[in-house]
């Protein structure tokens, strides 16, 4: 084999295994609510809001209106302007061309969000769905009950129910999240359901629940959902932000990498000879 041929081939199998490296990452999905023009959400980018006649309670907020660290300056919340509108609303999103995910079965995934209740008045939230559009849902966020009482952080979690945990100190904005690992047997997770204290910063990460043996049909998944609810203008501080979804590709993916991988060392080897 001559040296010019040599080399095609090892650059080849470079490539075959940065491609198997790459399908090996998680493909991490973000929305973040920068695709939609400032005003009402409702029929921007493949959003539909229903359970409110007047669907302006949810918007995005301008950029001259700073949201609060460490959210964007096009975070999601509650338009202070609808003052009279007590019960939530909610709007959800089906996957499109332009973004969405696919969570394959079997393989482990993140689902997380940013969650701002920045008051402790009375009915106050802001949660986001990973729904099947249909019946089941994964719904992560906070929210206060009565008033003055603690934030409570909370993840429901299908066929199981609503897990809880009350934070009296605050502060206002967490990220909430769940991490599944895929079991042995297909369909099942085990689950940590969790929060950080500073967004981003996995060392204020606190474990809150930990479920083992959580039966999911994941491909059905491809829904995101948001619910907001305020009292008034006066009580308005409440949105969300960075829907985050992450997870590993198909496994067919790294099999056709892999069998590309087999075949051009097969072939060096013939030629070798």
């Amino acid at each position: 084999m001559s040296r010019m041929h040599l080399n095609s081939v090892v650059a080849a199998v470079a490539l075959v295994f940065a491609g198997f490296a790459t399908a090996n990452a998680d493909i991490i999905k973000v929305y973040d609510f920068s695709r939609c023009d400032v005003g009402d959400l409702h029929g921007q980018d493949s959003w539909a809001t229903t359970g409110h006649s007047d669907v302006a309670p949810i918007k995005r907020v301008k950029v001259d209106d700073p949201a609060p660290a460490p959210m964007s300056d096009e975070y999601l919340r509650w338009d202070p302007t609808d003052v009279t509108y007590t019960a939530s609303v909610y709007s959800q999103r089906v996957n499109n061309s332009d973004w969405g995910f696919s969570i394959p079965a079997d393989e482990d995934f993140t689902f997380s969000t940013l969650t701002w209740v920045g008051s402790t008045y009375s009915q106050m939230m802001g949660r986001v769905a990973l729904t099947d559009g249909v019946a089941n849902a994964f719904w992560i966020g906070s929210r206060i009950g009565a008033s003055g009482t603690p934030y409570n952080l909370h993840w429901y979690i299908p066929g199981i129910g609503y897990k809880y945990k009350m934070d009296a100190a605050g502060p206002s904005i967490w990220e909430v999240g769940i991490d599944a690992t895929a079991t042995d047997t297909h369909n099942v997770y085990d689950l940590e359901l969790w929060y950080e204290k500073t967004p981003g910063d996995i060392n204020t990460r606190v474990t809150a629940h930990t479920l083992m043996g959580v039966t999911l049909d994941m491909p059905t998944y491809n829904v995101i959902g948001v619910e907001l609810r305020a009292y008034s203008a006066t009580y308005n501080y409440v949105g969300v932000d960075d829907i985050t979804i992450s997870y590993v590709p198909e496994p067919s993916t790294i099999a056709l990498l892999a069998t590309g991988l087999i075949g051009l060392l097969a072939y060096a080897w013939r030629k070798r000879k």
